[in-house]
């Protein structure tokens, strides 16, 4: 979840929103369900014996998570029906990161923030 680059960063927004709309319980179609930083899971209590050996970088330069989770998130925020089942609370910084998304986000080719896998043994 933390960009590299400025170039990553309408992949972070549409993720961002669509966190939003799972935690608001309104069950979308898109790739995101729950997101965690790289160091809340290496927070995480582990089951008993386990130690967390820390993390390694996985390259993302041929995936196309961007560009895929852009269009998820834009699909799920297109329709008034979706947008009228968020709570109201939720509906503006929803509608507001969209319209920030529409802004900076590419037709395609949009870079995929960085990824990374947690071990522990």
């Amino acid at each position: 979840m933390t960009p590299a680059s400025d170039d990553q960063l309408a992949h972070l927004l549409a993720v961002l929103i669509q966190e939003q709309i799972e935690a608001a319980r309104s069950h979308g179609q898109g790739n995101v369900r729950t997101l965690f930083s790289r160091e809340v899971l290496l927070r995480l209590p582990l089951e008993p014996g386990w130690t967390a050996d820390g993390w390694r970088p996985v390259d993302t330069e041929d995936l196309q998570d961007g560009d895929r989770d852009i269009a998820a998130c834009q699909a799920l925020t297109a329709t008034r029906e979706r947008m009228a089942a968020l709570p109201e609370p939720l509906r503006q910084p929803v509608l507001s990161g969209t319209d920030v998304l529409q802004a900076v986000a590419k037709p395609r080719g949009n870079r995929s923030l960085p990824a990374y896998t947690v071990a522990a043994h």
